[in-house]
C-alpha cells in the first residue's frame, strides 16, 4: 500500500523500502529519494547567488499539498522563482513489479525561459551504473533486495548524466522550451524495480 506520511521536517510518500520525503527549509521545498533507509537521489535547488534565472535548473516550491487515491498517492506543490510560476504533480503508485513516481512539471511565465530542468545529486557510484542515454539512466542498487533505479524523460524530454565526484552523479531532465509558449512542460519518472 501506498501512503503519506507527516514527519518532523515535512511529509514522506512511501511504500515497503522506496520512499521520497519532501523537506521544508524555510523558503522551499525540497526532495529525496532512498531506498532501505539510504540516500538514492536529492534535488538540486536554485541558488539567486549561483544560478541565471532564465535557466531554470529545478522548479522552485514552497506549497505542498497531497491527495490519496486509486492506489497512489500525489504530492501537489507549486511555487515562484522571479516572474516564472511553477507547479509540479508528483505520483506515487504500484507498478507491477516495481513502484514508480512519475513527475509533471508546468512553468508559467512572464520573463523569459531559456532552459527548464530537474536536477538531481544521485548517492551512487558509477560502478553501479547499469545504462545510460538520452531517455533513460539505470543503477543497480544492492541490499536485501537486490534491484534497480530508473530515471527516465518522456519525449520531448531527454534525460543527462554528468559526474558529481567519486561517490555520486549529477543528472537531469531537461524539457523543450517553446518560445510560442507561455506555459513550458517537463515529463520525467523514478522507478524502482526487483531484479
Amino acid at each position: 500500500m501506498v501512503g503519506i506520511e507527516e514527519t518532523d521536517k515535512g511529509y514522506a510518500m512511501g511504500a515497503g523500502p522506496f520512499r521520497l520525503a519532501f523537506t521544508w527549509d524555510g523558503l522551499r521545498w525540497s526532495h529525496a529519494l532512498s531506498f532501505e533507509d539510504r540516500l538514492l537521489a536529492s534535488s538540486l535547488e536554485m541558488d539567486p547567488e549561483r544560478d541565471d534565472p532564465a535557466r531554470l535548473i529545478s522548479p522552485a516550491y514552497q506549497q505542498f499539498s497531497h491527495q490519496e487515491g486509486g492506489g497512489g498517492v500525489q504530492a501537489l506543490l507549486v511555487g515562484q522563482w522571479g516572474a516564472h510560476h511553477c507547479s509540479g504533480v508528483f505520483t506515487f503508485e504500484f507498478e507491477n513489479p516495481g513502484i514508480s513516481i512519475a513527475v509533471d512539471v508546468a512553468v508559467r511565465s512572464r520573463g523569459v525561459i531559456e532552459a527548464l530542468a530537474a536536477t538531481y545529486f544521485v548517492h551512487r557510484t558509477s560502478g553501479e551504473l547499469r545504462d545510460a542515454n538520452p531517455s533513460m539512466i539505470v543503477w543497480d542498487l544492492e541490499g536485501q533486495q537486490p534491484s534497480r533505479l530508473r530515471f527516465e524523460a518522456r519525449a520531448p524530454s531527454v534525460v543527462c548524466l554528468a559526474d558529481g565526484g567519486r561517490q555520486a552523479t549529477s543528472i537531469q531532465a531537461s524539457g523543450r522550451v517553446d518560445p510560442d509558449s507561455l506555459t513550458q512542460r517537463l515529463y520525467y519518472r523514478w522507478q524502482w524495480f526487483p531484479r
